[in-house]
């Protein structure tokens, strides 16, 4: 997971929606998917709106599907009326990385031991990865068996020697 321009982007290559840029090539923001799981395809000429003005809120209930230009239009509104955002008074609210639940205060990612295994490298062992290798898969198809990015399937080949 990274950040442009405040948004949290996902490395999901697959997407409809995802990023065709030398350096954000096969990331999609964050929002944009939470939405897409809810409704399905965004339609043409639409965009997601964060309701408390918090760019890494990307919980389903704080984001609106918007049309290009009502959405303009209440960015003008918002500025034109110096409307502060409430993410800038109030505390942002936390949610497990796994299950988007709302964390406590001693929380930082996730919510349970178990939505922390879940997340976990799924890394294979040596043998595993040296049989899908000899397999001839890509460095995008075992990123995708792996449940990780491309790069990480390039740390563990540069880890193991594997050319």
């Amino acid at each position: 997971m990274r950040k442009l321009n405040g948004y949290t982007v996902v490395y999901e290559p697959l997407s409809k929606y995802a990023m065709k840029s030398e350096n954000w090539s096969g990331f999609v923001y964050e929002h944009i998917l939470q939405i897409e799981k809810d409704i399905g395809i965004i339609p043409d000429g639409y965009e997601v709106h964060h309701l408390d003005g918090n760019k890494e809120n990307n919980n389903r209930s704080n984001l609106i599907l918007l049309s290009k230009g009502d959405h303009t239009r209440l960015h003008n509104w918002i500025k034109a009326n110096h409307i502060v955002p409430s993410s800038t008074y109030v505390k942002s609210v936390k949610y497990c990385t796994t299950c988007n639940k709302e964390l406590t205060a001693s929380q930082s990612k996730f919510c349970s031991v178990a939505c922390q295994n879940k997340k976990a490298s799924k890394m294979p062992t040596y043998v595993d990865f040296i049989k899908n290798e000899k397999l001839g898969k890509t460095r995008s198809e075992l990123a995708e068996i792996y449940g990780v990015t491309p790069q990480t399937i390039g740390k563990w080949r540069k880890k193991w020697r594997v050319a």
